[in-house]
């Protein structure tokens, strides 16, 4: 196909999902002479499926990041939560909070966000060309030029914003970090984030199709690496669920020496709590604040519902499970003593010969084998392009006409709306910074 060459534009946005979208909308209020460019044929695939469909798409509470996650957090110091809140209500979405300070549209509908996304666009500055694929970015005397698939254009500034190789399925491709790392910017290995973990089901295979709530741990070389509160899925394959794809994201490279273990005390109704001796080894993940705990002390004391107490070593509630099994016992016999508390399918795994052995079992169930499920499973990607050089307060890059935005960068947030937060708001910055050159 011969390509052409399309007049200079303002403002050209690489990848129609959601910092690309916030970008637009920004540049329409400017009136920014702006092309947004989507590879796919629809925009915005991620978000339409984020949240089952619902589209979890802030958080209120406290930002949740990782990779380079003070970047991350600049970002949301310098959009916050509130002017989101101001910029999707300027859109006229009615937005709504849940548990975790999760807010999702009120309409529970993702299409009704990307419905008022695209209201500015219509009849204004922006111009949209869907299935056309950008190859490689060059760098000019003044702006940019473009070679994509179907043309070639130019441009006096550029956003980057078309997302990681997370979701093959949804559009996610490697195409950020091909343009961007010949220019001379870091990419840090994807690693697949917010999946499940496959694992060795053989001993557990009667499980599949089983929910239930457990406190998750990683643990690789003997030492706590992460934890995470939910309910857990039971598959075939290994283990899947929120809590599961919190911890996915820190298995490292080599897992031959790593296993999680499932502790069951919150569905037993066990007075449970966890003090880590070595918290500055471990991030926790905690179950009613969905907050990250991070600390440089030689521990932390993590207050629970019901008091505080502490395990027998740093990640099991060994003793207090045995507790629980001497109680039953007034009323059980040893062989029915899970009867009524587990299910069945699970009480006939944990059972053991001693009620110390049951009580381990039921306290640290171990997996063993583990893998995260891959890039398409994978809601987002660990690392990306380094924000070494890149400025959050505006996304503007070494380069002062290039700018970068979303997914494509070292940042994966939590579950709860992390992500599509961070993904709006640098998207925003970034339109805000070059609307100021105009």
């Amino acid at each position: 196909m011969t390509k052409h060459h399309s007049k200079n534009k303002q403002l050209i946005i690489i990848g129609g999902g959601a910092s690309g979208l916030a970008a637009s909308c920004i540049a329409a209020k400017y009136n920014i002479d702006t092309l947004l460019i989507e590879k796919n044929a629809k925009l915005a695939r991620k978000l339409l499926a984020s949240g089952n469909g619902r589209c979890n798409l802030l958080n209120a509470g406290e930002p949740i990041y990782f990779g380079d996650e003070e970047f991350a957090e600049s970002v949301l110091n310098n959009c916050s939560f509130d002017k989101l809140v101001d910029f999707f209500s300027s859109l006229g979405l009615v937005l709504k909070q849940e548990e975790g300070g999760r807010i999702y549209p009120a309409t529970g509908r993702a299409d009704t966000v990307l419905d008022c996304l695209m209201r500015p666009l219509k009849n204004s500055s922006v111009n949209i060309n869907i299935n056309e694929r950008a190859v490689s970015i060059e760098p000019l005397n003044e702006g940019f030029k473009l070679i994509a698939e179907k043309a070639e254009y130019t441009c006096d500034n550029l956003i980057l914003a078309g997302g990681s190789i997370a979701s093959p399925k949804l559009g996610g491709t490697e195409d950020m970090y091909n343009m961007l790392m010949p220019l001379g910017f870091n990419l840090i290995p994807p690693r697949p984030a917010l999946c499940g973990i496959d694992c060795d089901m053989k001993p557990y295979i009667s499980l599949d199709g089983t929910r239930l709530m457990a406190i998750c741990t990683l643990v690789c070389n003997d030492k706590p690496i992460a934890a995470s509160i939910g309910e857990v899925l039971f598959s075939k394959r290994g283990l899947s669920g929120v809590c599961i794809m919190q911890l996915a994201r820190f298995l490292p490279k080599n897992t031959e020496n790593c296993h999680i273990y499932l502790d069951f005390s919150p569905t037993l109704g066990i007075d449970y709590c966890l003090e880590y001796m070595y918290a500055n080894e471990i991030d926790y993940i905690n179950e009613k604040h969905s907050a990250l705990i991070k600390s440089n002390e030689t521990a932390i004391n993590m207050p629970c519902d019901m008091g505080l107490v502490k395990p027998s070593d740093i990640y099991r509630n060994t003793d207090k499970a045995l507790e629980f099994l001497k109680e039953r016992l007034a009323i059980l016999n040893k062989d029915d003593i899970l009867l009524g508390a587990l299910p069945s399918k699970l009480l006939r795994i944990c059972t053991k010969n001693s009620l110390k052995e049951t009580a381990k079992s039921i306290t640290a169930l171990k997996f063993s084998s583990l893998s995260p499920r891959g890039f398409e499973h994978a809601q987002v990607a660990a690392g990306g392009i380094s924000t070494e050089n890149i400025d959050p307060s505006t996304m503007q890059t070494f380069y002062s006409k290039l700018y970068i935005a979303g997914e494509t960068l070292n940042v994966d947030g939590d579950c709860g709306g992390y992500n599509l937060m961070f993904a709006f708001a640098s998207g925003i910055l970034a339109a805000e910074h070059v609307a100021g050159k105009y």
